[in-house]
């Protein structure tokens, strides 16, 4: 009994979890259009030297510039904003690529907010689901 509680809490658990992640996700993102417009902004370096100042930075360890984004706790449709900005760097004159890492920022700060209010308003609901069913299914089961 204890233990299909605890099995059901851990769900619960994980669950809002997953939501966390995904607030962090989209932080991280916030944070790389960030760097990325100061790169472009002060220095103009090259794609690639933008790339390589990237992957040095700590607080881009969780990215992954192969850009397979087999960790990304997003959609298939943010996955694809990602791609298509790396895509367009280096591709257009510096002020038309400041404008699509305006865009991405932007995009992803309204993302991060919409997890952000939902996890706020929705992660004890996860918890205490996770903890009635599980008593309630022990319940049943006795």
């Amino acid at each position: 009994m204890i233990m299909i509680t605890l099995f059901s809490s851990c769900l619960g658990l994980m669950a809002a979890k997953s939501k966390k992640k995904q607030i962090d996700y989209t932080e991280g993102l916030i944070y790389l259009g960030n760097r990325i417009l100061l790169l472009l902004k002060s220095t103009m370096p090259e794609t690639e030297e933008i790339i390589r100042l990237l992957k040095k930075d700590e607080r881009l360890i969780f990215f992954d510039f192969s850009l397979e984004l087999k960790n990304s706790p997003l959609s298939q449709q943010d996955n694809q904003k990602i791609i298509n900005l790396f895509n367009s760097i280096g591709m257009y004159d510096i002020d038309s690529q400041i404008m699509i890492v305006d865009e991405f920022t932007g995009y992803f700060k309204m993302l991060n907010k919409q997890y952000q209010d939902y996890y706020d308003k929705h992660y004890k609901l996860y918890i205490i689901f996770g903890i009635s069913s599980g008593l309630l299914l022990s319940v049943i089961l006795m």
